[in-house]
């Protein structure tokens, strides 16, 4: 057996549909139980067994080839791979061992996709992403990101939606609170937005920011400042 198998990599996502299912991240999926056995042929022909679990499922939209790819931690390789999903010989749920049938692949993985904390993930940030760019912004005032502030928004967000947010839900919000959303015109423009929003709830919001600011220990004019200009822009909605 070979100590390396080929297998295929896609690089660049762009003009790809993608749903994401869990975390990309080894040290995370490494512990977890793998969602499929699957017998896979690589691009040179070796055959093997893997037991995967599901990062992302990619679909060509730009092409007529209709390909599929998995991107999936590989318990076998002990990293992250890609799969075409042409080249699966075959479809085994790990729980069961039921045998998926090829033409039942797309309802299988969408029903995977449904339960996973990628889809959680992506109907939070849906719902909810002008409260998040507000507090993500607040809490960027003074320059940091701390664990006290995090887990405040997370409690909003808990009690927004009923429901306590799992810890691998947590790694899919962690990357999206933390990334390119604490700019000054966003946080405003979202400020705006929610009075078309359905979901705003002005006093959960306001003691949400409160309690942000409370963290701050040293008079800080620049979060002082950024806090009046988000209320400001709250009372006109």
């Amino acid at each position: 057996m070979m100590d390396k198998d080929a297998w295929d990599v896609k690089k660049g996502l762009e003009g790809y549909e993608r749903l994401h299912f869990n975390s990309r991240k080894p040290w995370h999926n490494e512990s977890a139980n793998p969602d499929v056995s699957i017998v896979y042929k690589d691009i040179e022909g070796q055959i093997t067994n893997r037991d995967i679990t599901i990062n992302q499922i990619t679909a060509d939209i730009l092409t007529a080839e209709d390909e599929f790819w998995i991107h999936a931690y590989c318990h076998l390789r002990k990293q992250n791979r890609e799969f075409r999903l042409s080249r699966i010989q075959k479809l085994i749920i790990f729980d069961t061992g039921e045998i998926v049938r090829r033409d039942d692949y797309e309802e299988f993985f969408l029903n995977i996709y449904k339960k996973s904390p990628g889809n959680t993930h992506k109907k939070i940030i849906d719902k909810f992403s002008n409260e998040l760019k507000i507090l993500n912004y607040i809490a960027d005032l003074d320059d940091r990101f701390t664990s006290k502030e995090k887990k405040i928004i997370y409690d909003f967000i808990n009690n927004k939606c009923d429901l306590k947010i799992k810890e691998d839900e947590k790694l899919f919000i962690d990357e999206y609170i933390g990334k390119n959303l604490s700019s000054q015109t966003k946080a405003l423009r979202a400020a705006s937005n929610l009075k078309n929003s359905e979901s705003y709830d002005e006093e959960m919001l306001v003691k949400a920011i409160n309690d942000i600011a409370s963290l701050v220990k040293k008079e800080n004019l620049v979060v002082e400042a950024g806090i009046k200009m988000v209320f400001d822009k709250l009372k006109k909605n």
